[in-house]
């Protein structure tokens, strides 16, 4: 990770924020990064409150396409194909996964 932008890498987010998490309804930002800094982001509207339970979040990443997956159901699909270094990523198959908890305790 680069904070400097200064060196291209590709990361892929859920960030999940405690004031957006309602009874009956969430939403979660999305993101990917690519190049030097470029975001594509987007706000996904989930039908449950995302604290209420446990839930599995998933990326479906292939050399044209990135879905974020939530308990086994899409909710946003990139189209990847104008981007070389997701398809340099998946055809190396060189993404490392991590998981960052912020917040208060």
């Amino acid at each position: 990770y680069d904070k400097t932008c200064t060196k291209p890498w590709v990361e892929l987010d859920y960030e999940i924020m405690g004031n957006q998490a309602k009874p009956g309804s969430s939403k979660v930002w999305t993101n990917m990064f690519v190049g030097t800094c470029q975001e594509h982001w987007q706000f996904i509207t989930l039908p449950f409150d995302v604290t209420a339970d446990f839930h599995t979040y998933a990326f479906v990443v292939t050399p044209m396409s990135v879905s974020f997956v939530v308990d086994g159901v899409t909710y946003r699909t990139i189209d990847a194909s104008g981007y070389p270094d997701i398809r340099g990523v998946t055809q190396a198959r060189s993404l490392t996964e991590f998981i960052s908890v912020w917040g208060k305790t």
